[in-house]
């Protein structure tokens, strides 16, 4: 791949509007906030855009199930759904600091 001189310009030009770019992102990505769910609602865990778990939500109902296994998974699907929340957040977000190496 080959750079011709005004994408390098317009890349290295702004350089200052980039790192402040990033700076916002990375405070935005903080203040994402997801929430993922399993079993109609039984299991939610909310996550911020850095993939950290803020709340964990368990139904009665699933304590009354006295299933170890099925409460494995509902949590573990109610992470896996927070998670592919946030990264389509975050993608959403990223192309603002893309525009800068069209």
């Amino acid at each position: 791949m080959t750079i011709d001189e005004n994408t390098f310009k317009n890349m290295f030009g702004n350089l200052s509007e980039i790192e402040k770019t990033a700076k916002d992102y990375a405070k935005q990505m903080e203040a994402i906030t997801v929430t993922g769910s399993a079993g109609a609602g039984l299991v939610n865990i909310t996550v911020n855009g850095k993939g950290r778990v803020t709340s964990v939500q368990i139904s009665e109902q699933v304590y009354e199930l006295g299933d170890v296994h099925t409460a494995e998974v509902l949590i573990a699907a109610a992470f896996n759904d927070a998670v592919e929340k946030a990264e389509k957040e975050k993608m959403a977000m990223a192309s603002d600091i893309t525009k800068f190496f069209r």
